[in-house]
């Protein structure tokens, strides 16, 4: 991380070069400051000489007014406990670093540029410790939990020798007072975008614990600020809701899947890059036949006609053109990785975030798309869950800025307390794009060693076979010939996987190659924790290409170091840079080329990707930021609403979260309604540019309509929500028509643990009575899942023979046998009643879960309507109370 000093070069030869970037004013306080520093340092800090002796003179600056002086001194003991603790000195530019971060203007946040091996993280933990020892809460933004946990736990000492405490965000969340999360009390919070945004969202909107008041938005310190506040600025955490009745939206997937695969026929001969051009005719033509189809869905489908009208109507068109999308544009081991998910134990699909980090996303669900490509792949289909609440990192940014008018981003900023380091500020394009968005100053820092990365000529070639070729030429030059190491970077894991078939038929390469396209696989990634030895060869995704320290070994670098050759271009200048960047490290030797299979010229590219850039930058500034500050200011009065609502006391307070439950589900309708629910990340064309402000003043009316209707108590209620409420009623026919219509066998289990818990004079034929309902409802379910299977090819399953060979195939298979399961101890339990008329019977838990042959996603499908089922047995003497009741709790 860092170097000794007669490595180093001259201070006054690092303020000459940011002189152009700061006022005449600043530049000369800055150089009174830096030399101040050192000979404080000189003449009183180094002089002391135990720990008690540093911590009693630092104790006593807390009370110091935070002027030059008080800086001065802080750094100077900053010196001297990273020697104590680290056994390193700081490097001059670290510490001009920090100064230039000190004394920003107020109503500015900073960015800067410092090259990759010159100490970031020690400068981010001077300049945190320095803004928590002047009184503020600070947040530092990591990339991921892994390395919020490293970070916090590496500095941990280093920080409380100055009485400064620090935590970092983590699974678990309550502390006892339950007032807000325990990592949160801490001075210094380490933590990433997802769990930052999460804990907002569970505090404002959910009104859980979380990050609580105290904490407010003081200040934060991002590293690689360009990666989240530019190419990931779109990126949003999501609390989704799954309400009761969704489930049954398979039906719809299904449907718009096969007609799609219908209207494909008509195209064979088009190959996928015709049929994409084509794709706003063929998704209309699928729209048409679906829509017609929706409008007479088959009884057997429970979908209820308040979720039809207000929920599918809306999705159609979204669902048409993700289906396309799934079938022609996103690619196996391209877009997406298909993994076993070891908590479901089935396998899953995991976004990749190809185009900037090459990072496999966890916890990103596209919302309806992942549907259909889990039909594409033949998985097991789960649940779309509505979206109630999301934060974007732009919105999450913004509460660091405060503004003259709270609710108003464009006006007068007050105060900017964000700091961002970065490796690669890019293209000018890039750079005012953060100037406007953020109102951030860009300070470009000198590295303290001259950069030695040699840029080559670039290659392109018309043809796959003669570009093969090429890099197997470069590689075998670099990497055998010269005794370096080479880095070849491609877009995707596909071609990772084709290029390496293609190197390992040749002898002398084979047992050189290393992949890297999983950071979660340990096989993979190891190579990062050693030196990389001459004639290595390293082929991955854009993985690599950010962040990635590549150790080379002293002969790699003294035979020219490391060369990274990239496929593509990127679609960015800066992820360019950072790619070509992972070579000549640290004032290391090294070089770079683009090496392109195109029958476009590379300089046409270069310049349809600079049009491109420079337009997506243009839709975040004058389009999807209007569009995030209108949900903003929506979602903040909602919030303000529901929450009024929560705390209101009512008459019965078990009805509270029921009423919760339906109003957080009419907000998500509104989203869909009103095209919310799903902002438009991306420029695509010069339609993407319009700005129809009267759709958002439509917005805006139909919202306050909305409100007005919670007001007045006139929310269409959707009868899922309250499905438990009503099971736990005492019914009867006559009382229980709405709850029969969603989950008739739920109502019919409760009617019959009723009747047997009261005993009625007639309980055992009324029992009988509901049990052949029973029996008829299965019999309806079969129906439902053998109608799907047989009308939509992708998932026919035979009910006697077991010829399931894809999950899609086997889920539906399994609901078949659960409810036959079902069935089969209805009728036990019919025969168990009419042999024993004249004994008492009572009911014996069967819990389905148990059985191996049903997974839990199965169970839990038909567990939430209610359907908790039960054998009944013979019992001659008195029965216990408790265990009847221990019944009735589990089943409620």
């Amino acid at each position: 991380m860092l170097c000794e000093n007669n490595y180093e070069r001259n201070i006054d030869e690092y303020l000459k070069e940011i002189k152009s970037q700061i006022s005449e004013q600043k530049f000369i306080l800055i150089g009174k400051i830096i030399t101040s520093i050192y000979d404080h340092y000189n003449s009183e800090i180094n002089l002391l000489k135990t720990e008690s002796e540093i911590k009693n003179k630092i104790e006593a600056l807390k009370l110091h007014k935070k002027d030059d002086e008080f800086y001065i001194k802080i750094i100077a003991f900053i010196i001297k406990v990273c020697e104590l603790k680290f056994k390193i000195k700081p490097r001059k530019i670290q510490i001009l670093s920090l100064i230039l971060f000190i004394y920003k203007e107020k109503n500015e946040g900073i960015i800067e540029q410092i090259l990759t091996g010159e100490g970031k993280s020690l400068i981010i933990s001077f300049l945190a410790l320095i803004k928590a020892f002047s009184g503020y809460k600070v947040d530092i933004l990591t990339s991921s939990p892994i390395l919020a946990e490293r970070d916090a736990n590496k500095m941990k000492d280093f920080y409380n020798f100055f009485d400064i405490s620090v935590d970092y965000g983590r699974e678990t969340k309550s502390d006892e007072t339950g007032k807000y999360f325990s990592y949160y009390k801490a001075d210094i919070c380490y933590s990433d975008a997802l769990t930052f945004e999460g804990d907002i969202l569970r505090t404002e909107f959910l009104g859980n614990i979380g990050r609580g008041n105290k904490r407010g938005f003081d200040c934060i310190i991002v590293d690689e600020i360009d990666n989240i506040c530019l190419d990931n600025i779109k990126n949003m955490t999501e609390l989704t809701d799954s309400f009761r009745g969704y489930k049954y939206l398979e039906y719809c997937y299904l449907v718009i899947f096969n007609e799609l695969k219908q209207i494909d026929k008509k195209f064979i001969g088009l190959n996928s890059e015709e049929k994409k051009k084509r794709k706003k005719e063929i998704v209309e033509e699928l729209y048409t036949n679906v829509s017609d189809k929706f409008n007479n869905i088959p009884s057997c489908i429970k979908i209820q006609k308040y979720m039809k009208e207000e929920f599918i109507n809306y999705k159609v068109k979204k669902w048409c053109e993700s289906a396309f999308d799934a079938l022609f544009f996103y690619k196996r081991d391209k877009d997406y990785i298909i993994t076993v998910d070891k908590e479901l134990d089935f396998n899953v699909i995991k976004p990749i975030d190809f185009a900037n980090t090459g990072i496999i996303e966890e916890n990103t669900i596209w919302s309806g798309l992942h549907q259909f490509l889990q039909i594409k792949e033949q998985l097991r289909l789960t649940e779309e869950n509505l979206n109630s609440c999301y934060m974007s990192n732009l919105s999450f940014f913004k509460r660091y800025i405060k503004y003259k008018n709270n609710e108003d981003f464009n006006s007068e900023i007050i105060e900017n307390n964000i700091y961002g380091l970065t490796g690669t500020l890019g293209s000018e394009k890039s750079q005012n794009a953060l100037k406007r968005i953020y109102n951030l100053n860009l300070i470009f820092i000198p590295s303290f060693k001259k950069n030695k990365l040699i840029i080559e000529k670039p290659l392109c070639f018309n043809y796959y076979y003669d570009h093969k070729e090429e890099l197997k030429k470069i590689i075998k030059k670099i990497a055998i010939e010269e005794k370096r190491a080479v880095l070849v970077i491609l877009r995707y894991i596909d071609n990772v996987k084709k290029l390496k078939l293609f190197l390992l038929q040749d002898n002398i390469l084979k047992d050189n190659i290393i992949t890297y396209t999983r950071s979660d696989i340990y096989c993979e990634k190891k190579f990062l924790n050693e030196e990389i030895k001459p004639g290595c060869i390293i082929l991955s995704t854009n993985l690599s290409g950010r962040g990635t320290d590549i150790k080379i070994c002293k002969e790699v670098e003294k035979n020219g170091g490391l060369h990274v050759i990239l496929t593509f271009i990127p679609r960015s200048e800066r992820i360019e840079r950072q790619a070509f960047g992972r070579a000549a490290r640290k004032g290391e030797k090294g070089s770079a080329q683009y090496v392109i299979c195109s029958s476009q010229n590379i300089d046409i590219l270069l310049e349809k990707r600079n049009i491109f850039e420079m337009n997506e930058y243009k839709y975040l500034i004058e389009i999807y930021q209007k569009k995030i500050f209108l949900f903003e200011k929506l979602f903040k009065k909602f919030s303000e609403k529901l929450n009024a609502i929560r705390n209101k006391p009512i008459k019965n307070e078990d009805d509270k979260e029921l009423i919760i439950e339906d109003i957080k589900e009419r907000w998500s309708l509104f989203l869909v309604q009103n095209d919310l629910s799903q902002i438009d990340k991306n420029y695509k064309d010069e339609e993407s540019l319009k700005y129809d402000e009267k759709q958002f003043k439509k917005t805006e009316e139909n919202f306050n309509d909305f409100i007005k209707r919670i007001e007045n108590d006139t929310i269409s209620l959707n009868k899922y929500c309250f499905l438990n409420k009503l099971l736990k009623l005492d019914l009867i026919d006559n009382d229980c028509k709405d709850v029969i219509s969603i989950s008739p066998i739920g109502a019919y289990i409760n009617i019959i643990i009723n009747e047997i818990f009261n005993k009625t004079k007639n309980y055992k034929k009324t029992i009988e009575k509901y049990f052949k309902k029973i029996k008829k409802e299965c019999s309806n379910l079969k129906n439902q899942i053998k109608f799907i299977s047989n009308n939509i090819p992708n998932v026919t399953v035979n009910e006697s023979k077991d010829t399931t060979k894809t999950d899609l195939q086997k889920q539906f298979k399994d609901k078949l046998k659960f409810i036959t399961k079902i069935y089969d101890i209805t009728e036990k339990n019919l025969e168990t009643l009419v042999n024993n008329k004249n004994k008492r019977i009572i009911p014996k838990i069967y819990d389905v879960s148990e059985e191996e042959e049903f997974t839990k996603d199965i169970y839990q499908y038909y567990n939430e309507f209610g359907m908790i089922f039960f054998t009944l047995q013979i019992k001659e003497d008195e029965e216990e109370e408790g265990f009847l009741s221990s019944i009735i709790k589990l089943f409620r």
